[in-house]
């Protein structure tokens, strides 16, 4: 039973806590910053087809 009792109060630490705050925050900013990615190229791609279509 104490093996349980440690086992909880790791997993529900304030450490483990932030650890998965962190996480959580790291893999929405990658997911952002591929969106963004995604958008500007998109843009830009958007642009070299009109400059190309007008000559």
């Amino acid at each position: 039973m104490s093996l349980l009792l440690k086992h909880l109060r790791q997993k529900y630490s304030p450490a483990a806590r932030r650890g998965r705050e962190a996480a959580m925050k790291h893999a929405a900013r990658l997911e952002y910053e591929g969106w963004v990615a995604a958008q500007k190229k998109a843009l830009t791609h958007s642009d070299d087809s009109a400059a190309a279509a007008k000559l």
